[in-house]
C-alpha cells in the first residue's frame, strides 16, 4: 500500500495506516480481527479471538519489569463510517484515501476512524516494539463501541488480570476523563398503513447540516436535519392535506442528522405552496442556526410516484411523533458539584452537557417507521426520567421501544494513581497541567470498571477534530506527542 505519513522513527503512524487500509464498520470488524490475530501469531504473542471478533493480545514484560503489576491497553476497533452526500465511497470494502492538509490526517470525503483508531495504533507499536520499557501488557481490542452495543459486555473477563487501565477513547491532547455517561440506546418502531394513492409526488430535502457526534457536539445545539424536515412537513400539513409515503434521515444513533429527505403526495395544484414554503422555512432556519449551521437548506423536487401512500392517520402519527420526541441538550451545568473539572467540548467556562437526548437516525421499510434514538447522563437516575418522557410520547403514537443497548459511566478521583503519574508525565514533557474533564460522552470504559473492580484509570489520545463526521482530522504532531506520553508513562508502571 502507498503510506502518506513519514514512518522511520514513527512506528504508530504506520499502523495508524494499516487499519485505515481495512474496513472496519461496526459490526464489520472480522477483517480487522484477522489482521490483528495474524500480527500476534507473527510475533509469536498469545492471543484471543471470541466470535463477536473481540480481540485480546497479551505481551511478556521487558527485562527488569518481570515482577511489576499488568496493566490493560483498550481501544475499540470499530469507526463510524459518514461520507459526503455525492461519494460513491463504500465502507465494506474500500480503504480509506488518506491525505495530509496543513499538518493534520484526513480521508477524502469520508470520516477518519481516529476514533478510535490512533488508540488501536498506539497498542500494535507497543506490541511491536522490543525495545519498549513496560510491565505485562494486557491489550484489549473491543467490537462495537460506536453502535453501543459494547464487546466488553460479552469478553471473558477471567483473561485479565490488570488492576490497571489506559484507554485511547478520547480525542484532546492533555485531557483526562474522570466522569463518562451512562446511555440506552434503541429504536421506537412504528407500524404504518399505506393505501392507494395517484396523486403526484414529491421529495422534500434536508442538506447542508453540519451533523457530528450526538455526545461531543450536542451541546452545540445545532441543527438535526430529521427535526428541520418534520417541522417543514408539519407546517405544510396545517395548509393543504399530504400523504407521506417514506422518511428517511440520520446515519446512526450517536450521530447528530445531518441530512434528511421524505416523500410525501399531494394535489398537484399545492405544489407552489410546497415550494414556497421551502424557500420561508430555509430563511427562518439559517437565521435561527446562523452560528452553527448556515449552509443548511431546504429544497424540494419531484418524486417517483409509487401509486401508494400512507394513510391520513399513519401520516399525521409520524409526523407529530417525530416534532415531539425532543432531541439536544436536556440539563447543563456550570459548576462541578461533585463531578470534577467541567468543561464542555473543550471550552472551559461553557458548563457542561450532563443529560441529552439525540433523534439520530429514522428509516422507512415496507410497513415500518423506525426510529433510532439515544438517552444519555452524567446521572444515571435521569436516564429514567428522560426516557419516561420519550416513551409516553411515542406511547400515545402506537409506537414500541425496542432497548438496543444500555451501558454504565464511570466516574473516579483525580488522586488515583494512575491519573497522579498522567500529571506528573505530562508536566515534565509541557510543563503544563492534564486536564481532568467530566465529559458528555458513554465509552467502553464503564463496563470494564463494572466487572474489574477498583479498575485504576487514564485516558490518552491526540488532537482531533470533526469526530464522527466528513472532515474528521487528527493533527500528525500530536499524535506523535501523546505516543511519547504513552511510553513514559507504561515505562513508570
Amino acid at each position: 500500500m502507498q503510506y502518506v505519513m513519514e514512518h522511520k522513527g514513527y512506528p504508530h503512524r504506520r499502523f495508524f495506516e494499516d487499519i485505515c487500509a481495512i474496513p472496519h464498520e461496526s459490526f464489520n470488524e472480522e477483517a480487522i480481527s484477522e489482521y490483528l490475530v495474524q500480527f500476534a501469531k507473527d510475533r509469536n504473542l498469545w492471543w484471543y479471538r471470541d466470535e463477536l471478533w473481540n480481540v485480546v493480545i497479551k505481551k511478556e514484560a521487558s527485562p527488569g519489569y518481570e515482577d511489576h503489576p499488568p496493566v490493560m491497553l483498550q481501544a475499540h476497533t470499530d469507526m463510524v463510517c459518514v461520507k459526503l452526500p455525492d461519494s460513491d465511497f463504500n465502507f465494506r470494502t474500500d480503504s480509506l484515501k488518506l491525505f495530509i492538509e496543513d499538518g493534520w490526517i484526513k480521508a477524502k470525503d469520508t470520516t477518519l476512524g481516529a476514533d478510535c483508531g490512533h488508540g488501536v495504533a498506539y497498542m500494535l507499536a507497543a506490541l511491536d516494539d522490543n525495545e519498549l520499557q513496560h510491565p505485562p501488557l494486557e491489550c484489549f481490542f473491543s467490537v462495537q463501541e460506536e453502535v453501543g452495543i459494547g464487546g466488553p459486555k460479552f469478553i471473558d473477563y477471567s483473561i485479565f488480570k490488570a488492576k490497571k487501565l489506559i484507554n485511547f477513547d478520547i480525542f484532546d491532547e492533555g485531557l483526562s476523563w474522570i466522569s463518562t455517561t451512562s446511555v440506552k440506546g434503541g429504536d421506537f418502531i412504528k407500524r404504518v398503513q399505506f393505501e392507494s394513492d395517484q396523486k403526484p409526488a414529491f421529495k422534500v430535502s434536508v442538506s447542508g447540516g453540519v451533523g457530528g457526534h450526538a455526545a461531543l457536539d450536542i451541546g452545540r445545539d445545532q441543527v438535526n436535519a430529521i427535526k428541520i424536515c418534520t417541522r417543514y412537513l408539519y407546517t405544510l400539513m396545517k395548509d393543504i392535506h399530504i400523504n407521506l409515503v417514506s422518511f428517511d434521515g440520520g446515519t446512526a444513533r450517536n450521530n447528530i442528522a445531518g441530512a434528511c429527505e421524505a416523500v410525501f403526495t399531494c394535489a398537484a395544484c399545492h405544489s407552489n405552496v410546497a415550494n414556497h414554503l421551502s424557500e420561508v422555512l430555509t430563511e427562518k432556519i439559517r437565521k435561527e442556526y446562523a452560528g452553527t449551521d448556515p449552509e443548511v437548506s431546504i429544497s424540494i423536487s419531484s418524486a417517483e410516484s409509487t401509486g401508494k401512500s400512507m394513510d391520513r392517520l399513519s401520516t399525521e402519527n409520524i409526523i407529530e411523533l417525530l416534532l415531539l420526541l425532543p432531541t439536544g441538550a436536556y440539563m447543563r451545568r456550570f459548576m462541578s458539584n461533585g463531578l470534577g473539572l467541567i468543561v464542555k467540548n473543550g471550552q472551559e467556562g461553557d458548563g457542561l452537557v450532563i443529560t441529552s437526548r439525540n433523534l439520530g437516525v429514522v428509516n422507512t421499510k415496507d410497513d415500518t417507521v423506525t426510529i433510532g434514538y439515544m438517552f444519555r447522563s452524567a446521572l444515571a437516575s435521569q436516564i429514567e426520567e428522560i426516557s419516561d418522557q420519550a416513551f409516553l410520547i411515542a406511547n400515545r403514537y402506537g409506537a414500541a421501544w425496542n432497548t438496543i443497548y444500555d451501558y454504565a459511566g464511570h466516574t473516579y478521583s483525580e488522586d488515583a494513581p494512575m491519573h497522579q503519574l498522567w500529571k506528573e508525565v505530562y508536566k515534565e514533557a509541557t510543563g503544563n497541567n492534564v486536564k481532568a474533564v467530566a465529559a458528555h460522552v458513554g465509552t467502553d470504559v464503564g463496563t470494564i470498571v463494572q466487572h474489574i473492580k477498583n479498575m485504576d484509570v487514564i485516558t490518552l489520545g491526540p488532537n482531533t477534530i470533526g469526530i464522527h463526521k466528513p472532515g474528521e482530522k487528527m493533527e500528525i504532531a500530536s499524535f506523535d506527542r501523546t505516543y511519547g506520553y504513552f511510553k513514559t508513562i507504561l515505562a513508570k508502571l
